[in-house]
C-alpha cells in the first residue's frame, strides 16, 4: 500500500518531501526479518538518467506464549493415572509445568477443579526470577486423602507474557488425573442347618447330625484375596463348598462363597461364632484387611423321662 505526504501532487520526490509506504501482515512465531528497497531516477536536460536506490532491513521477534502441564497421582511408590489406592490413604497430586512457547512466562499459577485441592509451588525456578523460562520445569503439589470409588480432578496451569507495546497474552493448559478408592469389605452369615430346618435358635434332638453353614460375601468394591473362614469352637473346621464362579481364587464383588462344617447336637444351649477375613493390596503395596463375624445357636433337646416307683406298706384295715 502506497501512502505519501506531498507538498504538491507532481509524483516527484522533491527535496524535503517524505513519502511513506506501508505493508500489512501478521506476526509469525520466532525471529523474522525482511528488507525494503527504494529506487528513483533523475533525468538531466540532456536526457541522461541517473538511478539511485537504497535498502534497509527491519526485524521482529514473534512471541508465542505457551504453557504445558502434566498431572499425576502419587501414593507412596505408585505414580500415575488410574491408580487403585486404599480408602483413607494419604496421597498427593503432582503438577509438572513446562514452557511450551518461545518466551518466558510471568505470574505462573496452578489451580485444581476440585474445591479444597490447592496446588503449591515446590521447585523449578532455577534463576529465581519468578518467570517460567524456556527449558525450566516447575513442580506444584497438592495433598489429599483417598475417597471411595472413582475420583478425578483437573489441574490448570496459567502464565502470561507482555510485549513492548504492553499487550498481554494469557497461556493456559489443563490435564486431568484419576484414581479408584478401594474399600475392601467382607460379610458373613452363619446358620445352623438340621435337615430341612436352617437358622438360629433351632431346637434339635441331642445326637442328631447338623451342619453349620457360612455364607461369605463381598460388600466392598474390590476383590478380596487370602480368604479365610474360622470358628470360635476349635473342634469346628469350616470347609469351602463353592461360590468362586470364575475360579480366580478371589472373592469378587457380587460373589457368595459357601463354607460348611458338620457337627452333632449336644445337650442344652450351644453357640459358636464364625469369622471371615480377606485382604486387598493396592498399587502402592498397601494392604487393606477386613474381617466380619456372625454367630449361630441351637438348643439341644434331651427327651429323657424319669419315673420313681415305690411300694408302700400301709396298716391293715379293720
Amino acid at each position: 500500500e502506497f501512502r505519501r505526504v506531498l507538498f504538491r501532487s507532481d509524483s516527484i520526490l522533491d527535496l524535503s518531501e517524505t513519502w511513506i509506504f506501508t505493508a500489512s501482515g501478521y506476526a509469525v512465531a520466532g525471529p523474522y526479518s525482511n528488507t525494503g528497497g527504494a529506487v528513483g531516477y533523475f533525468r538531466d536536460s540532456a536526457g541522461h538518467n541517473h538511478v539511485t536506490n537504497d535498502n534497509d532491513a527491519s526485524s521482529y521477534f514473534g512471541a508465542d506464549p505457551q504453557i504445558a502441564v502434566k498431572k499425576v497421582v502419587v501414593d507412596g511408590a505408585a505414580i500415575g493415572d488410574g491408580l487403585n489406592v486404599l480408602l483413607g490413604d494419604s496421597l498427593f497430586w503432582e503438577y509438572t509445568v513446562t514452557n511450551a512457547g518461545n518466551v518466558a512466562l510471568a505470574n505462573v499459577h496452578v489451580v485444581d477443579s476440585q474445591a479444597g485441592v490447592v496446588p503449591v509451588y515446590v521447585s523449578g525456578d532455577g534463576n529465581l526470577n519468578d518467570q517460567l523460562d524456556l527449558g525450566e520445569t516447575w513442580v506444584f503439589r497438592a495433598s489429599g486423602v483417598a475417597v471411595r470409588g472413582n475420583y478425578s480432578n483437573i489441574g490448570t496451569a496459567s502464565g502470561n507474557f507482555t510485549d513492548m507495546d504492553n499487550s498481554s497474552r494469557l497461556a493456559l493448559a489443563s490435564d486431568g488425573s484419576s484414581y479408584f478408592g478401594a474399600d475392601p469389605q467382607i460379610a458373613i452369615d452363619k446358620v445352623t442347618v438340621h435337615d430341612a430346618a436352617s437358622g438360629d435358635g433351632l431346637n434339635i434332638l441331642i445326637g442328631q447330625s447338623l451342619i453349620w453353614r457360612y455364607s461369605v460375601s463381598n460388600v466392598g468394591n474390590v476383590s478380596l484375596s487370602g480368604l479365610a473362614v474360622s470358628d470360635s469352637d476349635p473342634a469346628v473346621t469350616p470347609i469351602f463348598v463353592g461360590g468362586d464362579a470364575n475360579g480366580d481364587g478371589k472373592l469378587d464383588v457380587g460373589e457368595i462363597w459357601i463354607y460348611e462344617s458338620p457337627g452333632t447336637a449336644i445337650t442344652g444351649p450351644y453357640v459358636n461364632v464364625g469369622t471371615a477375613a480377606g485382604y486387598y493390596d493396592d498399587d502402592a503395596g498397601h494392604r487393606g484387611l477386613d474381617a466380619a463375624r456372625d454367630g449361630s445357636s441351637y438348643f439341644g433337646v434331651d427327651t429323657q423321662i424319669a419315673i420313681n416307683k415305690v411300694t408302700e406298706i400301709g396298716r391293715a384295715h379293720v
